[in-house]
């Protein structure tokens, strides 16, 4: 018999991996620390809960622990590095019950708010890491077949990836400054990327050399939009104008003026008819595209406005904040619609899922957040290492690229669980854990 002094406050929880070469254990001390079983050395700390930890479990495959606490939350680690990877928080009362499914796929838990919730983790876990750019990743964008992105940022260059190897298929260099925004011309797929530098270049990919060049604007040039079909080019700059260019020749059309202050990002609207533009003045204006004429300003956010999307259907419109806030609007009235509220520092930018169904929000505070937007609710929370600028669903809606620091993490966004049966997702529950609840409510709920 061994016993392992280590801890400095009562054990709630212990629990082997399932090749038995390591233990955990986690109590009241907040703190989960693991053995190698063979020598009984320490092999680990993994801090983050904010209270006692009640329960432990092991991923089948035991790459992954998930631990609950009475902090309200269930967290899951890396066993490798011990790095978190992910925070569900959706009880109302202390964690005392949970395990995995048999295919590591769900979680089931139990607390004492007398509900027990079925978890789809999947989506928390990236799929592929894209490594290369040497700072911080301000833009990622699809391209129409979902097997490449671009991406661009503060190391000056545009890198291009296939999203199924991870590989870097092409490295873009050309500008003086830090790269903005990105956008991909739905006709024909080329490239346009948005610089400091007060530039904007056009380019052939396949050659890696700038089509055209554009000059106009007197200082950065923030925000990049193609129209749907392809013909138009706008850019948003801090001189405070918007420009439309001709997509074909690279010449500028008009120049849009109403803002006070710089402006950061603009979308057109999915007909093309309207153009969204987000500013530091907190406020989104809508201009017809074809005329450049203002048709509504509107006003909700208390800081400067980083972000704005417009719905597939075109009947919403999301902006991001930097007073920390995601607002969705009805572009016809200006009306607000919902505000959603969980981000503790500036929100960059918004993005909607093909779909509509959900609306992704990247912050300051190093995670990002994806909302259900017919409910309101935050359906998961994906942590990262450093403030988040970027994110892009892909064109089928089941991934979600996100700029992590000076990497590209591309993470699987399948909620099929919203639309499962819960009474069969409790009988595969109830079958991993081997036991029956009774007198709960039950409720389908996503990690977040």
């Amino acid at each position: 018999m061994h016993t392992l002094e280590e801890p400095r406050d009562w054990v709630f929880a212990v629990t082997f991996s399932p090749d038995g070469k390591l233990l955990a254990a986690a109590g009241d001390d907040q703190d989960i620390r693991l053995w190698n079983v063979k020598d009984l050395s320490p092999a680990g700390i993994m801090k983050g809960h904010t209270d006692g930890v009640v329960r432990l479990a092991f991923s089948p495959d035991g790459k992954i622990l998930a631990s609950a606490s009475y902090d309200r939350t269930i967290r899951l680690w890396r066993v490798r590095t011990g790095t978190p990877l992910l925070t569900i928080d959706g009880h109302q009362g202390f964690v005392y019950g949970m395990t995995f499914s048999h295919d590591g796929d769900r979680i089931a838990s139990a607390g004492n708010d007398k509900t027990a919730k079925v978890w789809k983790i999947l989506p928390g876990r990236p799929m592929q890491t894209m490594r290369g750019h040497e700072g911080t990743v301000y833009s990622v964008t699809f391209y129409k077949n979902g097997k490449m992105l671009a991406s661009g940022g503060w190391d000056k260059t545009v890198r291009v990836w296939n999203t199924e190897s991870g590989r870097c298929i092409s490295i873009l260099k050309g500008h003086g400054d830090v790269i903005d925004d990105l956008a991909i011309n739905p006709k024909d797929n080329r490239l346009a990327s948005a610089s400091r530098d007060n530039t904007i270049r056009i380019w052939n990919r396949r050659k890696r050399k700038t089509t055209f060049l554009l000059r106009g604007h007197q200082d950065n040039v923030f925000g990049l939009a193609f129209s749907p079909d392809g013909q138009l080019l706008a850019s948003s700059s801090a001189d405070k104008t918007i420009r439309i260019w001709d997509a074909a020749s690279g010449k500028v059309i008009r120049t849009l003026k109403g803002h006070n202050e710089k402006i950061d990002k603009i979308a057109f609207s999915p007909d093309g008819r309207r153009l969204a533009s987000a500013s530091y003045d907190k406020t989104i204006r809508i201009w017809d595209a074809q005329t450049g004429k203002p048709l509504r300003v509107m006003s909700g956010h208390t800081d400067w406005i980083s972000g704005v999307d417009f719905a597939n259907s075109g009947r919403k419109l999301a902006s991001s904040g930097k007073d920390g806030l995601v607002i969705l609007w009805d572009p016809e009235t200006g009306q607000e619609l919902e505000r959603y509220v969980g981000h503790k520092q500036w929100v960059n930018t918004v993005r909607f899922s093909p779909d509509d169904r959900l609306l992704a929000s990247a912050s300051d505070d190093r995670t990002v957040r994806i909302w259900s937007v017919e409910t309101g609710l935050q359906l998961l929370k994906i942590r990262s290492s450093r403030e988040v600028v970027a994110i892009d669903f892909s064109p089928d809606g089941k991934f979600l690229a996100v700029g992590d620091a000076a990497n590209v993490k591309v993470y699987p966004v399948d909620f099929s669980a919203l639309d499962a049966d819960p009474n069969v997702l409790l009988e595969k529950s109830e079958a991993s854990a081997g036991t029956r609840l009774e007198g709960f409510q039950l409720s389908v709920s996503k990690g977040n």
